[in-house]
């Protein structure tokens, strides 16, 4: 059974680099493929167009926010250490409470 989990694990160590920059990258095409079609359509979305680019546009930057947030919160974490940072953050904790149990969980199960 151990020699399944074994190869288990090392496959998704080599499948975890191409998982990882699929989740970037495709999110990024499709956004850049949604300019496009926005500015293709240009005549056709006539006096829209204007605010729809800017829709677009807030999008955009909403979403970027949103990742430079969670960033920000990893790298205050380090600054300030463990203790200070689940202060500030109770269900940071309760997050990382759980992860640690579900990992241990699974090591008892190898």
């Amino acid at each position: 059974m151990k020699v399944f989990q074994k190869i288990k694990e090392l496959r998704y160590t080599i499948l975890r680099p191409v998982l990882e920059t699929s989740v970037w990258v495709w999110p990024g095409i499709l956004l850049i493929l949604t300019a496009v079609q926005i500015m293709l359509h240009a005549r056709k979305l006539g006096v829209f167009f204007l605010p729809v680019l800017l829709l677009y546009g807030f999008l955009l930057y909403t979403a970027f926010l949103l990742t430079q947030k969670e960033k920000e919160k990893r790298d205050l974490r380090g600054i300030i250490g463990d203790e200070l940072y689940f202060e500030l953050y109770p269900k940071e904790k309760q997050r990382w409470e759980r992860k640690l149990a579900r990992q241990a969980g699974r090591a008892q199960s190898v």
